[in-house]
Formats: C-alpha cells, sequence, structure tokens
C-alpha cells in the first residue's frame, strides 16, 4: 500500500545550498576540506624548511602523504559533485558510479600510504605498486564520465561525443591494466597490430576524445551561463512530519521528489510524498503569485497554477486537489 501525498510549500525563503544536502554530505565535505587544508599546509611547511635547508628525517613521507590527502581530498569533492547532480536528476547511473569511484580512490589513497610508510620487501612492494597503479587508473575511468553530468542537458551530438570517449577511456582503461598485470599481454596485443598502426591509431582516438571532450566542456559551461536560475521556495531534499495514514504514528519522513519513498517506523506502510512546486515554462517559481501572468517573462499562468490566499479553508473539490485517502 503506497500513500502519496502532494504538498503546497509552506515558505518562500530560499535555502542555502549547504541546507539542501544530506547530512553525510555536510559532514563528507568537512572532512575532504580538513585533509586538503591540511597537505597543502604540510607542503608549505616542507617548502619552507627545504628553502632553509632543514632536512628532516620523514621529509619526503610527508610530502607523499600530502600529496596523495590532497589528491584523494579533491577527487571525493569532484564525488560529491557528482551525488548531487545524480541526486538532483535521479541519474541513478551517476549515483552508482559516483560511489564506486568514492571506493576506489580511497582504496589508492589507503595502498599509496601503505607504500609510503610501511617497509616491505621487493616483491611485496612491486604487487602493492601494480594494486595502487590499478586502483589509480579506474579513478580516473570513473571520474571521467561524472565530469560532464550536468544539470544542463547535453544535445544529441554532446552525448554521442560522451559516450564513444568513455568508451575508449575504458579500452585505454582495460589496455593500462593488463599492460600492469602482465606486460606480455600488451606486446603481443602490438605485435599482432604493428607498432607503427597501434600508436597512429591511438594517437588519433586519444586527439579526438580530448577535443571532443574540450568542445563538450565548453558548451556545458556557456549553456549553464544561459539557463535562468530555478530557486526553489524549499531544500529539494528535507524532511515532513506527519502521522502515518494506517497507524497514527507522528514521525518525520525524507521527502526527496524521487524514489520508492519511506517507510513508517511502526507499521512499516510505505509513504511517498512529492512535492509539486508551479512554475512558470520559463522556470520561475510562481508560489504566492497572486496576479495571473508570470513576473518574469509575462505569460498567461494557468487556473490550476494561481496561489490562493484561502486555499488552506477551500474544501478538496473546490481546491482542485485530490481528497486525502
Amino acid at each position: 500500500m503506497t500513500d502519496s501525498t502532494t504538498t503546497t510549500p509552506a515558505t518562500t525563503a530560499t535555502p542555502t545550498p549547504a541546507a539542501n544536502r544530506p547530512p553525510f554530505q555536510r559532514v563528507a565535505r568537512r572532512v575532504l576540506l580538513i585533509a586538503l587544508l591540511a597537505s597543502v599546509g604540510v607542503l608549505v611547511l616542507l617548502g619552507l624548511l627545504l628553502l632553509f635547508d632543514v632536512r628532516e628525517r620523514y621529509s619526503g613521507q610527508a610530502a607523499g602523504t600530502a600529496v596523495v590527502a590532497g589528491a584523494w581530498s579533491l577527487l571525493g569533492f569532484a564525488t560529491l559533485k557528482a551525488l548531487d547532480f545524480s541526486g538532483r536528476r535521479g541519474v541513478r547511473w551517476g549515483l552508482s558510479l559516483g560511489w564506486a569511484m568514492a571506493t576506489v580512490s580511497t582504496l589508492a589513497a589507503v595502498v599509496w600510504l601503505a607504500l609510503i610508510w610501511l617497509p616491505m620487501s621487493g616483491r611485496s612492494e612491486e604487487n602493492l605498486a601494480r594494486g595502487g597503479a590499478i586502483c589509480s587508473i579506474w579513478t580516473i575511468e570513473c571520474l571521467l564520465p561524472l565530469a560532464f553530468l550536468s544539470p544542463v542537458r547535453l544535445p544529441m551530438w554532446g552525448r554521442a561525443i560522451v559516450v564513444v570517449a568513455c568508451g575508449y577511456a575504458v579500452y585505454l582503461g582495460v589496455l593500462g591494466t593488463a599492460g600492469i598485470l602482465e606486460a606480455r599481454w600488451v606486446e603481443r596485443y602490438v605485435g599482432t597490430i604493428g607498432e607503427d598502426l597501434f600508436f597512429r591509431t591511438h594517437a588519433a582516438g586519444a586527439i579526438f576524445a580530448f577535443s571532443g571532450l574540450i568542445v563538450v566542456g565548453v558548451h556545458l559551461r556557456l549553456r549553464a551561463r544561459h539557463e535562468p536560475e530555478r530557486g526553489e521556495s524549499v531544500p529539494w531534499r528535507f524532511d515532513m512530519r506527519l502521522a502515518c495514514p494506517r497507524c497514527g504514528f507522528e514521525q518525520s519522513l525524507p521527502v526527496a521528489g524521487s524514489g520508492d519513498g519511506a517507510r513508517c517506523g511502526r507499521c512499516r506502510l510505505r509513504i511517498r510524498i512529492d512535492v509539486d512546486e508551479p512554475r512558470c515554462a520559463c522556470g520561475y517559481v510562481l508560489y504566492r503569485i497572486s496576479g495571473d501572468r508570470c513576473p518574469e517573462c509575462g505569460r498567461e499562468i494557468a487556473e490550476a497554477d494561481r496561489w490562493l490566499a484561502d486555499r488552506a479553508d477551500r474544501s478538496p473539490s473546490e481546491d482542485g486537489s485530490p481528497a486525502p485517502a
């Protein structure tokens, strides 16, 4: 059983971007920011010590740790941005790919830190370095499609370029992984194609993919500058206090705008809450607009989207909204 409720927003205050994010994202951003600032501070301190010819015993390990922490934090910020875009657009593959990138990048950081600080024999160090290199390769593979996950929808030609470029990058990732695991496999593959033809075709593919992604990135940047800002009267994800229609248990349930909904904490009834925010075709929020035309573009506002000050006093049949189940 599913209870679907359509609710009109109760405030016109535009929330800050931080208020729109889930709690785990706010905590993750603080952790990543601390890691980034700490890595920059360590590198600055080591640079000053080097200028004054002060040599410390663990300066090399400290510099390597700072570089790894800085790279990991920057990749983490990119992942959180992709998760934010994915949540707003309901792109499930973006969420899955974002979590995969977070996992692989963290694993790569742990491997490189182990290589920096732990004493190892030659064979163990070589195997661990191979694992770190493979994790780094696939972190970049996950980052590439996430970089073009944008609120601005790409045209058909842009999507085709991104798909082809990402497919070519995956092919190079598989080739690089095979070369790290067993170099003889790649040598046989190159020998079968021919060394000259191999380098010519792969260089041409890299040039096409790189230039195509630059064009798509510039297009997204220009489109984003000309897109109207879609301010919201409520956050895109928040909690609503309500009573379960089956057992009457009062609780706070998330309003996410997409997904399968939440469950009652007592009777486990699945409840989905959809917030319908009236908008003009230009994207302007029409909440509490009493006139019959959009103040932004002048379009006529449909009767169902016009604000009624006495809506709360009207019966469901008079208001045009469905009666509660």
